[in-house]
């Protein structure tokens, strides 16, 4: 596992000593979307960005909500999108993206289903 310092480290290569994610990625033996998340939460968060507490994060749901929003108004990448929010990996907001759709999915069936069983004389088209 990276520890903060080494993620740090990693930022500072890249902006200090024009280091390429590539190089920074390879030297560490990581994906280079890691390096990558790491620079743009360093952007938006300064070191408050990567140095965090340590610890899992519950993330309320108006909080999910809002990022899912985000991702879908802005067309944002899930990783800008995390660094946006200070959201320490893609694979979070991934996953509530998965979720929400999933979950929108299940109201538009139910809606459908509720159509199909309502008289012919309401017009259906007015709960979708």
């Amino acid at each position: 596992m990276i520890s903060d310092e080494q993620k740090l480290a990693a930022v500072i290569a890249y902006f200090e000593e024009d280091e390429s994610t590539y190089q920074i990625a390879k030297r560490l033996q990581i994906d280079r979307h890691y390096i990558r998340l790491w620079i743009e939460l360093y952007r938006y968060h300064d070191i408050e960005g990567i140095i965090r507490p340590q610890g899992y994060t519950n993330y309320e749901d108006s909080f999910k909500i809002k990022v899912i929003q985000h991702l879908i108004e802005t067309g944002d990448s899930l990783l800008q999108t995390a660094a946006k929010f200070n959201i320490p990996s893609r694979e979070t907001v991934r996953r509530w993206k998965k979720q929400w759709m999933s979950k929108a999915g299940e109201v538009l069936y139910q809606v459908e289903k509720e159509c199909q069983s309502m008289p012919k004389n309401i017009p259906c088209d007015q709960f979708k």
